[in-house]
């Protein structure tokens, strides 16, 4: 694992290219540091990957990404992936980039070949080998795809983290906003067009959910998260009604909703996580654009 990994020189330049300099830098350092495999992952509930597709299906949401509260046994804690789900965007939700149908394969091929070199740099197993089902890697499932390698240490400042610190939501509905808050990951973000961008405390970890289109803040959104998930403090949300929209089909080669579940390691331990990763009390404040507020 590691600099071995990218094989040589073109193969690096070709991930660069594809990734943007900063999220392959940082890409290369977590694996290079075996970083996501000191972190412990909890054995997989499948009501996890229920609520997120509930969250995206039939919505104006793009995708959405649990990132679960991780221990390791060196005593650090992050946020890691712990399950994911994500829609193609319809025609009419992004911009025509006025692309050729050649370049669209030539670039779509050129994403996947990197999505299966990331895969073979973290060392991962065939079964979650997602890109290599894709026919095309779109621009959302090159961003969506890549996230599942990144984490958000607590001792390092993060949007996901501030708001699982803090236990307020962060919502920012602009793209300039989002990028921000995207961090490493904004390039793959801004090649998606990725509009709004919600990160939600829960009592596990965080919720993050993010559309291509510029989505105003929504109360029931928010709390129909917390419903799902719990509340990062003690108010227990309201039951409210679905989110609007209707229905797509899941699962298949020929559908573009991609559901993934990754655990870098499995704990044989009951519900998400054990009490010490639990918030204490905060309220349900949330944080609307700059998250510094």
């Amino acid at each position: 694992m590691g600099e071995k990994s990218w094989l040589n020189e073109d193969d690096k330049a070709m991930v660069e290219a594809v990734l943007g300099t900063e999220p392959f830098e940082f890409l290369v350092s977590l694996a290079s540091g075996n970083v996501l495999s000191e972190f412990v992952s909890s054995a997989r509930d499948l009501s996890v990957q229920q609520g997120l597709c509930k969250i995206v299906e039939g919505s104006d949401w793009t995708y959405a990404i649990f990132w679960q509260v991780s221990g390791s046994k060196s005593g650090r804690s992050a946020l890691i992936w712990g399950d994911g789900h994500c829609r193609e965007p319809k025609g009419s939700e992004v911009e025509d980039r006025n692309c050729s149908g050649d370049q669209k394969l030539e670039e779509g091929d050129l994403k996947k070949r990197v999505l299966l070199k990331l895969h073979a740099c973290f060392g991962r197993s065939e079964e979650d080998n997602y890109a290599a089902n894709l026919d095309l890697v779109s621009d959302v499932d090159m961003f969506y795809l890549t996230s599942m390698y990144h984490s958000f240490p607590f001792d390092k400042p993060s949007s996901p983290a501030q708001s699982f610190n803090s236990g307020r939501s962060i919502w920012v509905s602009d793209t300039k906003s989002c990028l921000e808050h995207y961090q490493s990951r904004s390039y793959l973000a801004k090649s998606a067009q990725f509009r709004t961008l919600v990160f939600v405390p829960v009592k596990s970890g965080v919720v993050e959910i993010g559309s291509v289109k510029s989505v105003p803040e929504e109360q029931s959104v928010i709390q129909m998260v917390k419903t799902i998930y719990g509340g990062s403090g003690s108010v227990q949300a309201k039951v409210l009604p679905k989110i609007f929209g209707h229905e797509l089909s899941l699962g298949g080669t020929t559908s573009r909703s991609i559901s993934i579940n990754f655990s870098p390691k499995v704990e044989d331990d009951s519900g998400f996580l054990s009490e010490s990763y639990e918030l204490q009390t905060m309220g349900a404040n949330q944080v609307y654009g700059n998250s510094s507020n």
